[in-house]
């Protein structure tokens, strides 16, 4: 059980980073010549943040692991889906963090 509570807030953990990911690609395409130069579009960022946002939020993912409504909660006795979703968070984190380094250079 102990295992788990390490996991699960990782859940949690990771979809706010991930978030966290998403503002700073979308301050870098806030500006029209980065957003012009690399073909990525801020209107494009915000949708697929806004998603995610919905996803999290409808899924209980951004909750605490002690609220029933959580998403780590639900998932207590499904460590392998768990694990599946900490890893998807991760590829998508290390995504984001590409597409930063991207726009830089």
């Amino acid at each position: 059980m102990a295992a788990m509570s390490t996991q699960s807030s990782c859940i949690a953990d990771k979809s706010i980073l991930c978030i966290t990911k998403f503002q700073s690609l979308k301050e870098l395409l806030a500006d029209a010549e980065v957003e012009q130069k690399f073909g990525m579009k801020l209107l494009d960022c915000n949708d697929v943040l806004s998603r995610f946002k919905l996803w999290a939020g409808n899924i209980g993912a951004l909750q605490d692991s002690q609220l029933a409504s959580s998403l780590e909660h639900r998932l207590r006795n499904a460590q392998g889906v768990a694990k599946r979703i900490i890893k998807l968070l991760e590829e998508m984190m290390e995504d984001l963090e590409d597409g930063k380094h991207y726009l830089h250079h």
